[in-house]
């Protein structure tokens, strides 16, 4: 699973300096503390991997249940969802969302959100066909 996450992370990493007009070489996330926050017990958190036919790691998603910080009701908020590059095209993210929106619900969510990053075509895409909107954006630039 790792290997597939590491080019998840990479692929972010890429959008995120190309937004900044950083170079390759400058900034990196933190695979490590990534999957510590993945691991870490917690109340209202999931963290499931979703298995493939031959019970390999296919897909993985992370949410919380917090309160919104504008209205203060409570929200499962999507933190990061993955698939494996070959199980691409199947339907995966849906059904992993749908069981992260099913666990909010049931742990009293009145909504869901989501941040994305908007060079993932793929993923916005995804986020849409299961109902999300946008509501906000967030715009950077490069300084120098």
């Amino acid at each position: 699973m790792r290997p597939w996450l590491r080019e998840f992370v990479a692929d972010h990493e890429g959008w995120w300096r190309t937004a900044r007009g950083l170079p390759a070489q400058l900034g990196a996330m933190d695979e490590q503390s990534e999957w510590d926050d993945l691991l870490a017990p917690g109340e209202a958190k999931l963290a499931d991997v979703l298995l493939g036919d031959t019970d390999e790691p296919v897909g993985i998603i992370m949410a919380a249940v917090r309160p919104d910080r504008h209205l203060g009701l409570p929200t499962v908020v999507i933190q990061w969802i993955a698939v494996a590059p070959a199980a691409r095209g199947r339907g995966l993210s849906a059904r992993l969302l749908d069981h992260a929106l099913r666990w909010g619900a049931a742990r009293g969510a009145l909504s869901a959100q989501v941040n994305v990053t908007a060079a993932n075509d793929a993923a916005v895409r995804a986020y849409e066909r299961t109902g999300f909107t946008t509501v906000d954006l967030r715009m950077i630039r490069p300084l120098a």
